[in-house]
């Protein structure tokens, strides 16, 4: 399986942000890339990190399908959606993406030698550094 087939909807329309009382505070859209969760609204902007994200429930009660998402700082932030399938899509894609390891995610991430005697070593091919 490919890292971007774990992204199972990339884009989600109509969300609305709700606020600490339950209140919506704004509607926006929300895009998901492999690193991060991005929420653009007229008002606001949400850039949120698939490692920063400690825990996501979903809630589908009342006809309200909200997604709560717990932050590793201590923050929690409420997406109301529109369909429960946009809920599932949305839980499934950042919970796989949270799992990750940071280099899988970025596939030219070269990590240097730190020392002179790991520097002098032959590399792979034989030939030195």
């Amino acid at each position: 399986m490919e890292f971007i087939d774990l992204i199972r909807t990339p884009n989600i329309d109509g969300v609305r942000l709700l606020d600490k009382n339950g209140q919506v505070d704004c509607q926006g859209k929300i895009a998901i890339t492999g690193h991060q969760l991005l929420f653009v609204a007229r008002e606001k902007e949400l850039i949120m990190d698939h490692k920063m994200v400690d825990a996501v429930e979903k809630d589908t009660d009342k006809g309200r399908n909200l997604v709560k998402m717990r932050q590793k700082n201590g923050k929690m932030v409420r997406f109301l959606l529109n369909s429960q399938g946009e809920a599932d899509d949305l839980c499934t894609s950042v919970q796989l993406c949270g799992m990750i390891k940071f280099t899988d995610t970025h596939p030219f991430y070269f990590n240097p030698p730190r020392s002179y005697e790991q520097l002098s070593k032959p590399n792979v091919l034989g030939t030195q550094v």
